[in-house]
């Protein structure tokens, strides 16, 4: 090897840094408090609905806003842990996600209170809830421009998926949040204009991960 060689190679290497481990904890933590804190403070700006106790203690309420919960935090690490090159999780982690589904349906079910679908359904779709479709929406912007940076530094093997998945985790903190501010009461209303969302909040993400994140 020439001089020139061991000099370049020498400058070459001068910047070089070791790569520096993840430390999940510590990005599991700050990514899950601002996910669900932002959210809630916007809620708060905007008011809380005046009879939020009362909701709070109706079994299905509870119910919905436990199930949410239940599968944003599990959710929100499997993304996390998934997006680091050679790592997985455990399938008890896709039991926990389950789990809390089947708690957000139990909670819409008892919701019902005794009355026919039909009549919930038409309570639903009456109720003006394109607003609370589109604060849901919003309620999740600044998790997903979180999230966008926490992929671009984790370098998922599946952007496209991870950056779904991670706006439909910040979707999901906006479902939790609009509880606190939404006034109605109707399971059909929560089911379609709080949950709606979810989908296109996955579809843009998805979309935005495989124009986005490449490398």
């Amino acid at each position: 090897m020439s001089s020139k060689q061991k000099d370049l190679i020498s400058q070459l290497s001068s910047s070089l840094k070791p790569v520096q481990p993840i430390r999940l904890s510590r990005t599991f933590g700050l990514v899950f408090s601002v996910t669900l804190l932002a959210p809630l403070l916007f809620a708060l700006l905007l008011g809380f609905r005046k009879d939020l106790s009362w909701r709070l203690g109706q079994t299905g309420a509870l119910l919905e806003g436990i199930g949410l919960l239940s599968i944003f935090g599990p959710l929100l690490y499997s993304i996390l842990k998934k997006s680091i090159p050679g790592r997985s999780v455990s399938a008890l982690w896709n039991l926990v996600i389950a789990l809390g589904c089947g708690i957000e349906i139990i909670g819409l079910w008892i919701g019902l209170d005794g009355r026919s679908l039909s009549d919930h359904l038409q309570a639903g779709i009456e109720r003006q809830g394109l607003s609370c479709s589109i604060t849901v929406l919003v309620f999740a912007l600044i998790p997903s421009f979180l999230f966008a940076g926490v992929l671009k530094k984790l370098a998922p093997e599946r952007p496209a998926l991870m950056m779904g998945l991670s706006f439909l985790v910040a979707a999901i903190s906006g479902a939790f949040a609009i509880l606190f501010h939404c006034p109605a009461n109707e399971p059909i209303h929560d089911l379609i204009w709080h949950l709606g969302p979810l989908l296109p909040a996955f579809a843009i993400g998805f979309i935005a991960g495989s124009r986005f994140l490449k490398w």
